[in-house]
């Protein structure tokens, strides 16, 4: 009996260090699927969704410290958090000028101040209301510091996945000519997502310009029926050495109707007939460039936008700056 008990004790012990070794997921009549198996199948996805839950906790992580060591300013200083703010704010914040403001407002929407004073008044307001609060995210930012806030948790390990060589054709790139590091985007000027993922390419564009190599290219999606005229317009404004200026434009508007590309195009300072000429695209060459990238996106695997080839490693959907800065210092380790 003893003998019985105890081959059924090894056995099972055996059982339980097998699963553990294989991770087993899920069972089946016909047997079982490993963690190794799902992570083969849907490993990107399932690694962007770790990654996502661990920036989650390290948010919230963030904010219950945060509100910890305000309290031991507090009680360290003796003073209120509201008169520490003003204190912060008496000594290091100053309002943005009128003339920052103008600069800003010009460079970042498709009318200037002094064509459109309405627009730049509520600007204005919406930026005088909004600067103290980012200047005090420094106060934080430091005071987290003087308390050493550190995080303890590990990310989730990045597991390797399938890379494709990814042609960069004769496309618009900016960067580093022979950069280690390559990021090919496929884009829509009229996707949402695609819109929105500018701002943290913008600030990747600042900081990893000397690093590494961005190229574009076209995906416009079919049910997107401004979007292949937009494509057309920015590979004009390419020809007269305008594309990203042009492209930066696009991206800030929702309006793509043709009386605006020619605004766009008057505004970056084109020549005007040569573009209109180009934008009429009567021989088809900017429609058959652009059915040439979506018909080779679609052979590589790409099926939305926006999608990325990181030194040629998929990366579909919408991408904060945080996601992408880790992806690109991993490929420059």
């Amino acid at each position: 009996m003893k003998k019985l008990l105890l081959a059924i004790l090894v056995s099972g012990f055996a059982i339980l260090v097998n699963c553990k070794q294989k991770k087993v997921i899920m069972t089946y009549d016909g047997g079982e699927i490993t963690e190794d198996e799902v992570k083969k199948v849907g490993g990107r996805n399932l690694y962007q969704a770790e990654m996502r839950i661990y920036q989650m906790k390290m948010q919230v992580a963030r904010q219950i410290i945060q509100e910890k060591v305000t309290e031991l300013e507090q009680d360290a200083t003796g003073k209120s958090i509201e008169i520490l703010e003003q204190e912060y704010l008496a000594n290091n914040y100053q309002a943005p000028s009128d003339e920052a403001l103008k600069s800003y407002f010009n460079q970042n929407s498709d009318r200037s101040a002094a064509s459109a004073p309405d627009e730049f008044l509520a600007f204005k307001a919406r930026a005088l209301q909004q600067a103290p609060q980012q200047a005090l995210q420094k106060f934080y930012s430091d005071l987290l510091t003087k308390y050493d806030m550190k995080p303890v948790a590990a990310e989730p390990e990045k597991p390797e996945f399938a890379r494709v060589k990814v042609d960069l054709d004769d496309d618009p790139y900016w960067g580093k000519e022979d950069a280690r590091v390559v990021v090919v985007e496929f884009s829509d000027f009229e996707c949402p997502y695609c819109r929105k993922m500018q701002e943290p390419i913008r600030k990747i564009k600042k900081e990893y310009s000397d690093k590494i190599k961005w190229v574009f290219r076209d995906y416009p999606l079919p049910f997107h029926k401004n979007a292949k005229r937009a494509h057309i317009a920015a590979n004009c404004a390419g020809r007269q050495n305008k594309y990203f200026d042009y492209s930066s434009d696009l991206f800030d508007t929702e309006d793509l109707s043709e009386p605006n590309l020619n605004r766009i195009a008057q505004k970056q300072g084109l020549s005007m007939g040569t573009f209109k000429q180009c934008l009429a695209d009567q021989n088809q060459v900017e429609s058959n460039e652009i059915e040439k990238d979506t018909q080779y996106a679609q052979k590589i695997g790409v099926n939305g936008t926006p999608t990325l080839f990181i030194n040629g490693e998929l990366t579909s959907g919408l991408m904060s700056y945080e996601d992408l800065k880790r992806s690109i210092d991993h490929e420059l380790q």
